[in-house]
């Protein structure tokens, strides 16, 4: 039985795809750059921020530096007006919730957004953990985050789902031997998380609520 959920946080629980773009097309406007395209973009979201720059071409680490600070300097104004939750986000949460299952957050974003991002939409609450970009772990697809909040929540792998839009999450959730579940409404296709080889694979975020009914 699937008592415990480790979710991704965009592209899975929230909605961020068109604030990530516009803020990135921005950054590498203000630089110079040649703006990346939104598939582009859309390839490298789910890594930590540096890595995100350096998938989309810029090898000086000097530059993605620059990069990082700018993005995230300007996010807030660019993007957050722009960010919702999934449909039946909130309701499956609630449903999650009232059952006793733990649930985190193993997300490559900063704390600090990703706790205003939370709290604005208020999620936050529903969250027994938060790990981040911000903790030191080592990035996704290592299954570090993973790894730390299994052992900080003191769960065992073997009744835990971690559930993402991208294959960096699913290989983190079979790296770290958990159960794994992709979602297809985010920013990987379903041809490309197959290739992942998650257990399991969904259309909506509710449909997480199934999972536990398969073992």
């Amino acid at each position: 039985m699937i008592k415990n959920y480790i979710f991704d946080f965009d592209g899975t629980v929230a909605d961020t795809i068109g604030g990530i773009v516009a803020t990135m097309q921005e950054t590498f406007r203000l630089h110079g750059r040649e703006i990346p395209s939104v598939d582009d973009i859309k390839g490298v979201i789910g890594l930590r921020l540096d890595d995100c720059m350096r998938g989309l071409g810029i090898a000086d680490e000097g530059e993605v530096t620059e990069l990082c600070a700018t993005y995230r300097r300007i996010f807030p104004d660019i993007a957050m007006s722009k960010i919702e939750l999934f449909p039946e986000v909130k309701e499956t949460l609630t449903e999650l919730h009232k059952q006793g299952k733990r649930l985190a957050i193993a997300t490559s974003r900063n704390k600090h957004s990703l706790t205003e991002i939370m709290k604005r939409h208020g999620v936050l609450d529903y969250f027994d953990l938060l790990v981040s970009a911000s903790d030191g772990y080592a990035p996704k697809p290592a299954p570090d985050m993973v790894l730390g909040i299994l052992d900080k929540l003191d769960i065992n792998e073997s009744e835990t789902l971690v559930i993402g839009d991208t294959t960096f999450d699913i290989d983190m959730g079979n790296k770290a031997h958990c159960w794994t579940c992709a979602v297809t409404y985010g920013n990987h296709t379903r041809e490309r998380l197959m290739t992942a080889q998650p257990n399991f694979i969904v259309d909506n975020f509710c449909e997480v609520l199934s999972c536990k009914n398969t073992f």
